[in-house]
């Protein structure tokens, strides 16, 4: 299977934050520090070259003995950095994002003739594989295979703004279409809301299933990922009651913290494998794009969780007398507001009522 390697990885790492960070940390010889980003292995990622003190950063690069840069921090200065460790081979790079201690992504980058070539990854966003093709030190095209889009995402360098950009969708069997077209004849955005709100209803509800988790759970997440990127497709999480209560009494009025991120889930960044629901995502999140909101797809997706959390889940799994279903971006920002829009008020109050929210 495409993504099953970079898949393995991600569940191997889920946890292993403090052995990553305790193998790497140690071979950082120097430290160096930049307002603006200053370094990426990606080709043709922007770069400063205006170092800052750390007390004024936002980026920070660690450098081993051999002057490879093995751990990056993003973000600084602004509550917790997100942090990347990097492991060199011959021919692969190996990257594990952390943010707070919790595993976001793993990246494997692989080498041809010092060059990268491919990319696996995987993540709160899905798992993609990414192939690169080169003409001399320029990487002129990119194709990003998305799990569960029918479509690949195709990039071409522009040489003007000096970066990558995407212009067509490929398909499988070669053929192209360009990014910002027209709907086609007969499809609307209405049409498009309606076959993801169905597809995503009886995903999510099927793949609660096929989870086959024999305790009971206390919430379903649908999670997107904010910061103008398009809200669909979302991944599932599926919070555990034992987490919770693990949490509970290891944090107390803490632990709500991570009782609603689905980063801290053991169940998480799971997908629905359904080719036409992929379509429709995309037609729809480009054409959200092209209206510069995401306000329709932020309601969407709030009314598909107020759907699901009105469904009689005891034919797919164990639930708590406090079980919810709700939708949130990745930083958390809109958990509030959403849940007022997705959970029952009486079930919201008993919630506030317990310290939980």
């Amino acid at each position: 299977m495409m993504y099953e390697a970079i898949e393995a990885r991600l569940k191997s790492e889920s946890g292993a934050y403090h052995a990553i960070r305790e193998s790497v940390m140690p071979k950082v010889a120097r430290w160096e520090y930049f307002r603006e980003p200053a370094w990426h292995w990606y080709p043709h990622s922007p770069v400063s070259d205006k170092p800052t003190s750390e007390n004024h950063a936002r980026f920070g690069y660690g450098y081993d003995k051999s002057n490879k840069v093995i751990v990056m921090l993003s973000g600084m200065g602004s509550g917790p950095a997100l942090e990347e460790y990097l492991r060199y081979s011959k021919d692969k790079i190996e990257v594990s994002e952390f943010y707070e201690g919790s595993l976001r992504e793993v990246q494997t980058a692989l080498l041809k003739n010092g060059k990268i070539v491919k990319v696996e990854k995987a993540g709160n966003d899905g798992s993609c594989v990414e192939t690169i093709d080169w003409e001399g030190k320029l990487a002129t095209r990119t194709c990003a295979w998305w799990k569960g889009r029918k479509a690949a995402f195709e990039f071409f360098y522009n040489p003007e703004k000096k970066r990558l950009e995407a212009k067509n969708y490929l398909n499988p069997d070669g053929t192209r279409r360009p990014l910002h077209q027209p709907l086609p004849e007969g499809v609307t955005i209405k049409s498009l809301a309606e076959k993801i709100r169905k597809s995503l209803v009886k995903g999510v509800y099927d793949l609660v299933a096929k989870e086959r988790i024999k305790e009971p759970i206390y919430c379903v997440v649908l999670t997107y990922s904010g910061e103008g990127n398009p809200v669909f497709p979302p991944t599932i999480a599926i919070g555990i009651e034992s987490e919770r209560q693990e949490w509970l009494k290891k944090h107390g009025k803490q632990a709500k913290e991570m009782i609603w991120n689905p980063e801290e889930f053991s169940h998480q960044a799971r997908e629905i494998d359904d080719e036409d629901y992929a379509e429709a995502c995309e037609w729809y999140s480009e054409a959200m794009m092209d209206r510069s909101s995401d306000a329709p797809a932020l309601k969407l997706i709030n009314e598909v969780a107020a759907e699901l959390g009105k469904l009689n889940w005891s034919r797919r799994a164990k639930t708590t007398k406090d079980f919810v279903v709700f939708a949130v971006d990745l930083e958390g920002q809109d958990l509030q507001k959403n849940m007022k829009k997705s959970v029952p008020p009486s079930l919201l109050k008993r919630l506030k009522a317990s310290g939980l929210i």
